[in-house]
């Protein structure tokens, strides 16, 4: 289960946080 962030980060951060999550097994 993914991690659960604050949803007013800013674009750059959640499209980092996404890659992060992405590349971990779950």
């Amino acid at each position: 289960p993914a991690p659960v962030f604050p949803p007013d980060l800013p674009p750059r951060a959640r499209q980092r946080f996404d890659a992060i999550l992405a590349a971990r097994p779950e």
